[in-house]
């Protein structure tokens, strides 16, 4: 065979390296090290070196962080030609799992059920119940059914058994009712035209409140809120134990705890309600059972969407939009919200076929031991002879049984048709409804003006008199207003 010339050979080999690419020891790239990188380092490694990104595939890792590579192809230290393709698995993070079902377990088998796929035990709340036995899960959050990440936490509200009876709600039944002032008696002699005319109102089955919402109770729904992270300063940063309370998207203060006459206080981490000083003597009582007051509309909505997400029910103000709008209106079933304003006259005045004044069921107001309010403008019951206010009572103080203090006097049984107690006295009430005049039409089920400036409150104070405890007085205020007489009670479809 002829041999190829020396020339021929190397022009061959020129001309196979110039026109055709062959590879070479001398023109190879190392495929660099990018597994743990993030993927925007891992881009800039690759054609970095000269070599171009292939296809990104993502997929879960229990061990790579999420955005980072997982592996590669080819593997590092892999010598190609210039421009070859480098493919990557990038890290979605863990995959998630499933939360699973907790509520009416007890505590410990609900912990294991967390622990097990891989979660964490969050907050754990204690609360009262009247439905849910002692140790058992009320409620959850997240949701079951929800996917969470590895090692999120879940927190859970235990129960501690049965309320007292100042958390009761009172069923009340479907029907029409007259709504708004008689003709007659302080009515007649007191009333305005803010409280005509009467018109027949239609509402759907729904509860309320026994009582006022309570200190103890506000604070219990407090602790919980905090613990989410729901408090906040007015930047919108986690709120740090002092200054006022906001809330919600558009940050609105909630309670007036600064105030020395407000009957909650913040220590150590914790709500709690303050002791203050009345007879006999210098008794010291606690204001556990007192109504909450210098709350804001704002602050007692809160409370309202914060107790049904405590509770696993459906929340009924959207707190991220301005004016925080009632979103499950009644008659549709949902969680906590404040009465409407037809809902708390048809409770504290209607029988079933009369309209009372007072929501005591009577057409009269008077002595020290029927309710706690002004016998006249600014001279309060104050029926535990308190040293500073608010003057307010326990809830459900007028019963027929307890013995004020303050005169040693016994108690009537003061309470409503529908067997609410304090719906004429003790605090005013904040209600659903912006402010606005009554028509003569009938009405079913009625929430008010869409829009307003100012929302309503009804059924007086231990600071004002008789006149303005009548069960179809009309009080107004701003959504942003709170006193030392202003509270509010619970409402449910």
């Amino acid at each position: 065979m002829k041999r190829m010339s020396w020339t021929v050979g190397i022009g061959m080999l020129v001309a196979c390296m110039v026109l055709a690419g062959c590879p070479s020891s001398s023109t190879s790239v190392t495929v660099p090290d990018i597994v743990g990188q993030a993927q925007s380092a891992a881009l800039i490694a690759i054609t970095g070196a000269g070599l171009t990104v292939g296809i990104i595939v993502q997929a879960y890792s229990a061990t790579v962080v999420s955005g980072s590579v997982v592996s590669q192809t080819p593997a590092a230290g892999t010598p190609v030609s210039p421009a070859s393709v480098v493919s990557l698995t990038v890290s979605m993070g863990s995959q998630p799992v499933t939360v699973p079902e907790l509520t009416g377990q007890l505590q410990a088998a609900a912990t294991a059920a967390i622990v097990g796929p891989g979660l964490a035990v969050g907050a754990v709340t204690q609360r009262c119940s009247n439905l849910v036995a002692s140790g058992v899960v009320v409620s959850q959050t997240p949701a079951p059914g929800q996917q969470a990440n590895p090692g999120t936490g879940v927190d859970l509200v235990i129960s501690t058994g049965p309320c007292d009876d100042t958390d009761a709600m009172l069923q009340v039944s479907a029907g029409t009712f007259t709504m708004g002032r008689t003709q007659a008696g302080d009515d007649a002699a007191y009333g305005s035209f803010e409280e005509d005319p009467q018109h027949q109102v239609t509402l759907g089955a729904y509860r309320i409140g026994k009582y006022p919402v309570t200190n103890r109770h506000y604070c219990e729904v407090l602790n919980w809120a905090l613990a989410q992270g729901y408090l906040k300063d007015a930047t919108g940063a986690a709120w740090a134990g002092t200054g006022y309370i906001y809330a919600g998207g558009d940050l609105q203060a909630i309670l007036n705890i600064t105030n020395s006459d407000c009957n909650i206080q913040y220590s150590d981490g914790v709500f709690s309600s303050k002791t203050r000083t009345g007879l006999p003597g210098t008794t010291s009582y606690s204001m556990d059972k007192h109504p909450v007051e210098l709350v804001s509309w704002y602050g007692a909505v809160a409370f309202c969407n914060w107790l049904s997400q405590m509770e696993g029910l459906p929340v009924c103000y959207d707190m991220a939009t301005v004016n925080w709008p009632l979103t499950v209106a009644p008659p549709t079933p949902g969680g906590y919200r404040l009465p409407t304003e037809a809902e708390w006259e048809r409770a504290a005045a209607w029988d079933g076929s009369r309209h009372w004044i007072y929501g005591i069921t009577s057409d009269v107001l008077t002595g020290k031991n029927t309710a706690n309010y002004g016998e006249s403008q600014f001279d309060p019951v104050d029926p535990f002879g308190l040293t500073s206010g608010p003057l307010t009572s326990p809830v459900g103080w007028f019963n027929g049984t307890n013995i004020s203090p303050n005169g040693g006097m016994v108690t009537m049984n003061s309470v409503s048709p529908v067997g609410a107690y304090d719906m004429c006295g003790n605090v005013w009430e904040w209600c659903g409804d912006f402010s606005g005049l009554y028509g003569s039409g009938t009405q079913t089920n009625p929430t008010g003006p869409e829009k307003g400036g100012f929302h309503i409150y009804r059924g007086g104070s231990w600071l004002y008199a008789k006149t303005d405890a009548r069960s179809a007085f009309r009080n107004l205020g701003l959504s942003t207003d709170w006193y030392w007489e202003l509270g509010f009670r619970l409402a449910k479809s």
